[in-house]
């Protein structure tokens, strides 16, 4: 009787743990916010912003495959922030940058970080997520879309 009681306080307190685990970032003392499923994921290192504050955002591949993705999105990056407005998601277009687009690429089983700085009116209030748009090849291949999990901006 004692073993199995003993049982179920270890099982409980091992959940609990785990539990706890769960959307921590040790990196920035955030919450990482997950993206959609799949091999390619984005996650975002808060749940909520300021307007002026930076988004941190954590492009990860855990694919066989090499992915390419193209800049001039937000903020010049390859990472396009999308804000919910009237119930529609609006691209945040602020590259004015007159060159040539850039293809990147990221290797299976890599990672790489992009931080947006926050506009010179700062970010609006309201829902936000993050997008990306990649490829399996350069040229053959069909473009995939991948959203991070959403996040607000408040003051």
């Amino acid at each position: 009787m004692w073993k199995r009681a003993l049982f179920i306080l270890l099982s409980l307190l091992a959940s609990l743990l785990l539990l706890m685990g769960c959307g921590a970032n040790a990196s920035t003392g955030g919450t990482s916010t997950p993206g959609t499923g799949g091999p390619v994921s984005l996650y975002v290192d808060a749940s909520s912003y300021r307007p002026s504050d930076k988004i941190v955002v954590l492009l990860s591949n855990r694919g066989t495959k090499t992915i390419t993705f193209e800049d001039h999105q937000t903020n010049c990056t390859v990472i396009q922030v999308e804000h919910q407005v009237d119930g529609v998601w609006k691209m945040i277009d602020n590259c004015g940058v007159l060159s040539h687009t850039s293809t990147f690429a990221l290797d299976a089983g890599k990672e790489m970080q992009v931080t947006l700085s926050a506009p010179t009116n700062g970010w609006p209030e309201g829902l936000y997520r993050v997008t990306l748009t990649y490829r399996l090849s350069r040229t053959t291949s069909p473009f995939i879309t991948v959203h991070s999990g959403t996040f607000i901006v408040k003051s």
